[in-house]
């Protein structure tokens, strides 16, 4: 431990006979380097854990739209060879009837302020008017924080409303996994459990990483992207949400 040398005390002047005042101790003494050395490293430990956290809770990064992703997606979810996605791309003189039979639509738009405010006032009006849903519906909330998920969410919401609808047969998985142990939640209550799903969060990952199914570079989990995805489906009525 680091310590000062004592300082040799000096001689009191002959007609200074008052005693001095006792030095007053400091509140805190500096701390020896290697104290602090072992502190700094367990700040940063502690960081690297709340980072981890942090990973686990949210901040997913976005998906590419592309079908050969969501294919890939979907496999590792348990949807059987089956079922593929393909890409409508209207101004290219494609035709939705050569997409037949369609099970459902993940559909990739441009986000802007117009849109944003759209939905604001949209979600004000529920509020005071709310749907009738029905009941048999699967589907979550994309609550703050959890990054760029919602490729994944229509993706699990479309796969999830086919398995219930016995349009497909997932095998066992994280989704079916997901399915079972959220079925009794509200959307809110599931969109807080999809943030501590790291199964899921790791699938989705990977896919937003593959080189090998992707035309562009993967952004970083922080980045804002220009775009959101939504899923169409057809419930058991037969009604389209």
């Amino acid at each position: 431990m680091a310590t000062e040398e004592p300082k040799q005390e000096e001689k009191p002047k002959e007609e200074d006979n008052k005693p001095k005042e006792e030095e007053k101790p400091k509140e805190e003494q500096a701390k020896p380097k290697e104290e602090v050395a072992e502190e700094k490293k367990q700040d940063d430990d502690g960081d690297k854990g709340n980072d981890g956290d942090k990973k686990k809770k949210g901040r997913w990064r976005a998906l590419e739209n592309t079908p050969q992703g969501f294919d890939n997606f979907a496999a590792k979810l348990g949807v059987s060879d089956d079922f593929k996605f393909a890409q409508y791309l209207p101004n290219f003189g494609l035709t939705a009837d050569m997409y037949q039979p369609a099970k459902a639509v993940v559909f990739c738009f441009k986000s802007n302020a117009k849109i944003k405010e759209f939905k604001q006032k949209q979600a004000e009006q529920l509020e005071k008017e709310p749907q009738k849903l029905n009941k048999d519906l699967f589907y979550l909330y994309q609550h703050d924080g959890i990054g760029n998920a919602c490729g994944a969410i229509a993706l699990i919401h479309a796969l999830g409303n086919l398995q219930l609808n016995k349009d497909i047969n997932l095998k066992d998985g994280p989704l079916t996994k997901f399915m079972d142990k959220t079925s009794k939640m509200d959307w809110t209550e599931r969109g807080n459990e999809l943030m501590e799903c790291t199964d899921l969060q790791d699938i989705s990952e990977k896919i937003a990483t593959d080189k090998s199914v992707n035309q562009t570079s993967a952004p970083s989990k922080d980045d804002k992207v220009g775009a959101h995805f939504v899923a169409f489906i057809r419930d058991s009525n037969d009604d389209i949400y």
